[in-house]
């Protein structure tokens, strides 16, 4: 299953070697994206660690700055650039399957949605953003929105940021050394 990395202002992401780590236990793909003022600018589609991670360093992402990246490992959908992660908060199939944009909201999830598997054309995070989220988009900032969100995506953890807000769905763990937080526990 995938790893999310999302590092509010302030915190730091993991070292190289801990993130080609991650790369390594979800080698399907990755992205990333960063706040730049009221909008989240966003890359994904690496298919090599070492393309991934030039990337990261062009962005040249700033301590005070929020950033967060996803490293996939594909359980449902197909293996390519559109279906790596963030995703627009978006309906149209157009603009979820890009690779850079900028966007007012965006999700990264971590788990399986079991009503959404079974599309071959799309992975169940993309239908789950295209049919349910997209919906919410406006009212996710109520918190019972937010538990019937969760209750949907079973035991898998969503990271929705919108319009400058971002909101950690299901269990998170945050590390002290870096002040970053991760939806899985990982075990060296």
């Amino acid at each position: 299953m995938c790893i999310i990395v999302h590092k509010p202002r302030g915190a730091v992401f993991p070292a190289k070697g801990r993130l080609a780590l991650y790369w390594l236990q979800n080698p399907d793909g990755a992205g990333f994206w960063v706040r730049r003022g009221s909008r989240y600018e966003a890359q994904k589609g690496f298919l090599n660690f070492k393309v991934f991670w030039s990337a990261i360093e062009a962005a040249d992402i700033k301590r005070d700055e929020e950033a967060a990246l996803h490293f996939r490992k594909k359980t449902a959908g197909r293996k390519n650039k559109g279906a790596c992660h963030p995703f627009p908060l978006a309906q149209s199939p157009g603009r979820i399957l890009k690779q850079d944009y900028s966007c007012r909201r965006i999700v990264m999830h971590n788990g399986t949605i079991k009503q959404y598997e079974g599309d071959r054309s799309f992975s169940d995070t993309q239908i789950f953003v295209m049919g349910v989220l997209y919906h919410a988009r406006h009212v996710i900032y109520k918190r019972s929105i937010r538990e019937r969100i969760a209750e949907i995506a079973g035991g898998s953890r969503l990271l929705i940021s919108i319009d400058g807000e971002t909101y950690r769905i299901g269990r998170w763990f945050k590390e002290r050394g870096t002040g970053a937080w991760f939806s899985k526990k990982i075990v060296y």
